[in-house]
This record gives C-alpha cells, structure tokens and sequence, in this order.
C-alpha cells in the first residue's frame, strides 16, 4: 500500500480548522475569541494581526493556527457568533406582557433590551468596527441584516397592524438599519453618553413609526365604533339665532290667515 501522506484540507474552506472536543482545547478557543474582540475593538480588522491576537490571548502563536487559519476567519467567526445572539433575542422578545404595552413603550423597550443583550458579547463591537473591511464582510452584514428584518416583521405587523402589506418589509428594513447603523456608535461610548445616543435612537425611532400608529401617543389602537361611547355619537347642529327667529316668523305668518277667518 502506497503511504500518500496526510489528507490535506484547504484552509479557505472553513472558518476554523476544527472544533475542540476537549474541554481545555474549548476554554482556549473562547480565550481566543474574546482576546480577538479586543483587539479588533482597538485597531479594527485591518490593524490586528496574529501576534498581536496571541499576546493578548496569553497563548503561542500556533495555538491561534490550531483553530483558526487567519485573523480574517477569526473575525468570521467572532461575526456568526454575534449575529446568532442577534437572532436568539429577537425569537425570545417576543412576549404577550411587552406586546401589551402601548406601541411606544414596545420600541423603546425593544431598543433597550437588544442593546442589554447584544453588548454582554464580546465580539459587539469588534464586529460592529470591523464589518466593512471587506467587500464580502459587508455583503454578510446585508444578508445578516435581511434575516433579521424578515425575523421582526411578524412583530411590527402586530404592534402596527396599520402598516400596508406591501410596504411592510420596507418598514422593517429601516428599523434593523437605524438599529445596526447606530450599534458601533452606542458600543464605543460608556455610562451618560451611551445613554444620550441610545435615547436619541428611540426618540427617531417613535417618530419614524408614529404615522403608522393606529392610535394617539400611549395607545395601541383606537375604539372602534361598536364600542365607543354615546358621548361620541355627533349630535345635531343647531341653528343659529338668525335661522331660528326666520323660522318662528315663517309659521307666524302661516297662522294668521286662520286667524282673520275666525274673527270673520
């Protein structure tokens, strides 16, 4: 039998190398990974490189070759791991209690729980400050962002019910893009100043979907009419003094003739 050497596989097909079994080998990689974030938070993607990725893990270099061909695929990685939390909150925001709410309580709960959520992962803003360092990370942001739009949509029917079919994925596109085109800036920023920009994210928000609000600000929906009140119903216009006093002169001038037939 011919010994042909190891089965050699291209590095450019997959992201990582392999993934660990070992529970050791799997804390490594998680180091790794959040060393990474680090890193690409400070000097984005294109300013890391490999050494630099080893250091701040506190490993050698070829332990980053191990699991990863290069720092491209550890961004890659760091990407399909933020984006997957991205995913796992909008499935789990759905709950009968916050759709109850009224429609502005809905977004600007919406805002605070994705930004609580998504900036506990330590690849948030690596991914956020790094994303257009190639022209195919940008379009997997595209396509990210899609599925997430696709993922509310159900969502924004409910809580806007008033919204045009046909114009609702427009609707829900805007929402992920004014949410993801602020996220690098709310995850650079800490304590007041976050909270300034994130406040000024849901103000644009409200007003961008008050149009599409089937009620007044601090209501879900308008009473429809079965329900509504007696006091709603318009009563009658009156008439005006002028209009009275020509009709009470009119029915005068009726009477009179009986009148003088009598007296006849």
């Amino acid at each position: 039998m011919v010994d042909r050497g190891p089965i050699v596989v291209r590095d450019d097909e997959l992201p990582e190398r392999s993934l660990p079994a070992q529970k050791r080998s799997r804390e490594r990689r998680e180091r790794i990974l959040e060393a990474a974030a680090r890193v690409f938070s400070r000097v984005g993607i294109g300013g890391a490189t490999m050494d630099a990725i080893a250091v701040e893990a506190g490993t050698s270099i070829g332990s980053l070759y191990r699991f990863f061909r290069d720092k491209e695929a550890i961004f890659q990685t760091l990407h399909q791991s933020h984006f997957e939390t991205a995913r796992v909150f909008v499935d789990s925001f759905a709950s009968e209690e916050l759709l109850a709410l009224p429609w502005e309580d809905v977004i600007r709960g919406a805002i605070d729980g994705f930004f609580a959520f998504t900036l506990s992962d330590p690849g948030f803003t690596a991914v956020w400050a790094s994303l257009s360092f190639t022209g195919a990370m940008v379009e997997e942001g595209e396509v990210v962002n899609r599925e997430l739009a696709l993922r509310i949509a159900p969502l924004v029917e409910r809580v806007f019910p008033e919204i045009p079919r046909g114009k609702l994925p427009v609707v829900c596109t805007v929402i992920v893009e004014l949410v993801s085109g602020m996220s690098l800036t709310i995850a650079r920023r800490e304590g007041k100043d976050r909270e300034v920009v994130m406040e000024e994210l849901k103000e644009v928000m409200v007003r961008y979907l008050r149009p599409y609000a089937t009620a007044p600000t601090g209501a879900t929906s308008l009473p429809s009419a079965s329900s509504a009140p007696e006091s709603h119903v318009v009563p009658k216009p009156k008439r005006t003094t002028k209009n009275a006093k020509a009709s009470k002169d009119a029915t005068q001038a009726k009477r009179a003739p009986r009148a003088r037939r009598r007296d006849a």
